[in-house]
């Protein structure tokens, strides 16, 4: 997978992609502070549209 879920050192959820090795961005949001299930539903649907490539 491209994007995964990170618990941040705040105890906040963040996607973080792995090609870029930044946090994710979806437009002008940066996907931090997040709840672990917005995380992870956010990565999921992040990852179907642009898949890690080698």
């Amino acid at each position: 997978m491209r994007f995964v879920v990170i618990l941040d050192p705040t105890d906040q959820w963040m996607v973080f992609d792995q090609l870029t090795d930044l946090p994710a961005e979806i437009g002008d949001r940066v996907l931090i502070g997040l709840s672990q299930e917005e995380a992870e539903q956010l990565a999921r649907e992040a990852s179907a549209q642009q898949p890690l490539v080698a």
